[in-house]
């Protein structure tokens, strides 16, 4: 953590609020769980259950293996 005059914080913004004079001082420790009252939690359709990884390096380990033999004639 990284102390700044007025504790301002990382928050994703709508695209409603992306406006000509936005700064960072308008987010701050202060206000963001009002903010968050107000707008919902933005992450919430981003951080959803996620991938099974297993499957998921399963699966590009065979791709990688098939592109490798198809490279080699094989």
């Amino acid at each position: 953590m990284r102390p700044r005059d007025g504790a301002p914080v990382s928050t994703p913004l709508l695209w409603e609020e992306l406006v000509s004079g936005l700064s960072p001082g308008d987010f701050t420790i202060k206000g963001v769980r009002d903010r968050l009252d107000r707008v919902g939690d933005l992450w919430g359709g981003v951080l959803g259950p996620g991938v099974e990884i297993e499957k998921t390096l399963s699966a590009l380990q065979t791709l990688w293996a098939e592109e490798s033999a198809a490279r080699k004639g094989g």
